[in-house]
């Protein structure tokens, strides 16, 4: 019997305790350098989460060459958990390393995954959503390119204050979907 309900107690209370944990790590807002410029990371739990997913694919790559089972078996078992806990770590990880948005009373410099910087002003930007599956925030430019924004970026707050003095965006609602306000 107990083992029947510690999963069913045990599952929500770690999501709760990890919503509280990512949901505390985005309060508080980064300072402005000298020049007036906010810098915002991705926080840290997210980049864990990322080196946590990436273990646990490489756990099956590594069962891939244990002996014994027949080989059709191992790649039918190791490849898709590779394929979803190493890709999608990696992906994360590398969101956790790289992501930073630079922002100012003037303008937004924002540096995706892959390390490219995309920079524009405030009245650059045309529309935008906020993305549920992906907790990006997504702002479209005038000129059409899209522009990504994870959620859990310390201090977004802040951004999103400027975003809404700046546009019209419907930042309020995004503020509830998103859980800050």
């Amino acid at each position: 019997m107990v083992t029947e309900i510690l999963p069913a107690v045990l599952g929500p209370l770690l999501t709760a305790l990890i919503m509280v944990w990512l949901g505390r790590a985005t309060a508080g807002a980064p300072l402005p350098s000298s020049t007036g410029v906010v810098r915002l990371r991705v926080i840290t739990p997210v980049t864990v989460i990322g080196a946590v997913c990436l273990a646990i694919g490489a756990f099956f790559v590594i069962a891939l060459f244990i002996p014994g089972m027949p080989v059709w078996f191992r790649l039918l078992i190791s490849l898709p958990m590779v394929g979803l806990f190493g890709v999608l770590g990696a992906i994360i990880f590398l969101s956790g390393l790289r992501h930073e948005v630079f922002f100012s009373q003037q303008s937004v410099l924002v540096r995706d995954l892959r390390g490219r910087d995309r920079s524009f002003i405030w009245n650059e930007i045309a529309t935008g959503k906020y993305h549920k599956l992906s907790n990006n925030l997504i702002l479209v430019l005038k000129n059409g390119d899209r522009v990504k924004i994870s959620q859990h970026l310390r201090g977004i707050d802040g951004f999103l204050l400027l975003l809404e003095q700046h546009t019209e965006l419907p930042v309020s609602r995004w503020r509830v979907e998103m859980g800050t306000w």
